[in-house]
This record gives structure tokens, sequence and C-alpha cells, in this order.
């Protein structure tokens, strides 16, 4: 999702094994914090075991990636989304929404 009002590429390397499992780029429309522009990531492996997802905007560097590391989580299911800023800040830093609830359509 991308909040800012400007367009963005984003970027998600997912790691499973030390080895990459999954890398796309998604370029997201200008949004708004009131409507933000949505787009997703498709072909992504659906097997459990990743280890690590990292995600970052097309202006930072891979040293500047957001990560979400799934073995801080004691569950079999994590629903994820990429965001690019947010409601209350006007900044387009990326960041990584989580959920445990698989239910909640990530």
């Amino acid at each position: 999702m991308n909040f800012d009002d400007e367009p963005h590429t984003v970027h998600v390397l997912l790691y499973k094994d030390g080895e990459t499992a999954y890398r796309k780029s998604l370029r997201l429309e200008a949004g708004r914090s009131d409507d933000p522009s949505e787009s997703k990531f498709g072909d992504y492996p659906a097997e459990s075991g990743a280890d690590v997802l990292y995600a970052w905007r097309d202006d930072q560097s891979e040293e500047q990636r957001r990560e979400l590391d799934f073995s801080e989580y004691e569950t079999e299911c994590i629903g994820f989304k990429v965001l690019v800023g947010n409601i209350d800040e006007p900044t387009p830093r990326v960041s990584i929404w989580q959920t445990t609830n698989c239910n909640a359509g990530t």
C-alpha cells in the first residue's frame, strides 16, 4: 500500500534456509493518506518455512531495508502487508505490517 502522494517501486526479498526463495519488485501508484494505492505481489512461494522477509523502497539501498523475521513468532501462519508511508506520517518510509490472524485476508 502506498500512502505517499508520489509513486514508488517496492522491492521484497524472501529468504528460506539462507537462500533467496523469492525476489520481486512492484510499482505502486501515488496514493493519499485517506485513499492509499494498493497492489499485490504474485507468484510467491506458498509453502511454509521462510526465515526472513526484507522490503525497501526504490530510492533506498538494501542496507536501509525493513525486516520481518518469522522466527520471532510462534505461529504457523503470518500475514503481512508492505506499506509506504502511513496515515499519521507524511514521510514515505517503508514498514511491514504483520498479523497472526491469517483469516484477515493478507
